[in-house]
């Protein structure tokens, strides 16, 4: 699979209201570029700890399983992810 660079990715955990919890993954296309929301979870999390945990499997999902590399940009089509059985966790679909 070819790749370009790494993608300018952050996790983010937010708090809406006291013991609801939901991660963020925000991307940067440029280095001049603010963050934008690349996708979010839909359920709630009970715990910090559990959105932060969900918030890191996208990252991982992001890079493909391989964290030795990172998220890359792909010149092919962008991955395609779908919801699991947990609410809020999301799995890299394969083609």
């Amino acid at each position: 699979m070819a790749y370009t660079t790494l993608r300018s990715l952050a996790l983010t955990v937010q708090e809406d209201r006291p013991g609801e919890f939901h991660w963020v993954v925000l991307e940067r296309l440029d280095d001049e570029a603010e963050f934008e929301v690349l996708i979010g979870a839909e359920e709630k999390c009970r715990t910090y700890g559990e959105a932060l945990s969900n918030g890191t499997a996208m990252l991982n999902a992001l890079a493909d399983g391989n964290m030795k590399i990172g998220p890359r940009t792909h010149l092919e089509d962008l991955p395609l992810f779908v919801e699991t059985a947990r609410p809020g966790l999301y799995d890299l679909v394969d083609d």
